[in-house]
């Protein structure tokens, strides 16, 4: 029973608003309004809404220089729609490409020199090639002057010159 009796009141409660509403004062007496009539209908209605709040984008990117150097042009703004791989900042690249010259011409000296080893290696094959074939005519010379000394036909000189050929040219070999 409380129940309607608050749905009693609330309804006493709009209905004094609706006549207070409704009398309010007038301009004056003799004042008319024109109503005109229409019969409701679809359609779209245009609403404008003022808010305040902040913007917060969807995905943030922090974009940093891998290259530090003197900026020429920026190509994108703070806000700016970018896509992957899109050029934002040109830098002046006059110091990067002095310092690649630079290790271009390191590079190039350094393969000089690796160019001189490599033939300086193949002048001391050549040297060991000739030591060892000058070695080896040496031990075959000793073999033959042996042979004729121990058959009477070389002297001992003869022998020891051959045995001192062969000893120089062994010291001489690492």
């Amino acid at each position: 029973m409380r129940t309607w009796i608050k749905k009693a009141m609330a309804l006493l409660a709009a209905g004094a608003l609706a006549l207070a509403a409704g009398c309010g004062t007038r301009a004056g007496a003799g004042d008319r309004v024109t109503v005109k009539a229409a019969d409701a209908g679809r359609g779209k209605l245009a609403a404008t809404v003022e808010i305040s709040g902040a913007l917060a984008p969807v995905r943030v990117a922090n974009v940093v220089s891998k290259l530090a150097g003197q900026v020429l042009a920026v190509k994108a703004d703070v806000g700016d729609r970018v896509q992957a791989g899109q050029v934002l900042v040109e830098i002046d690249t006059k110091e990067l490409q002095a310092q690649l010259q630079q290790a271009e011409a390191a590079v190039r000296g350094v393969q000089d020199q690796a160019e001189q080893a490599r033939l300086g290696m193949e002048a001391a094959q050549v040297s060991i090639d000739t030591a060892q074939i000058k070695l080896d005519a040496a031990r075959k010379d000793y073999e033959r002057v042996k042979a004729l000394a121990a058959a009477g036909a070389a002297s001992q000189k003869q022998l020891d010159d051959a045995q001192a050929a062969v000893d120089q040219l062994q010291t001489a070999w690492p």
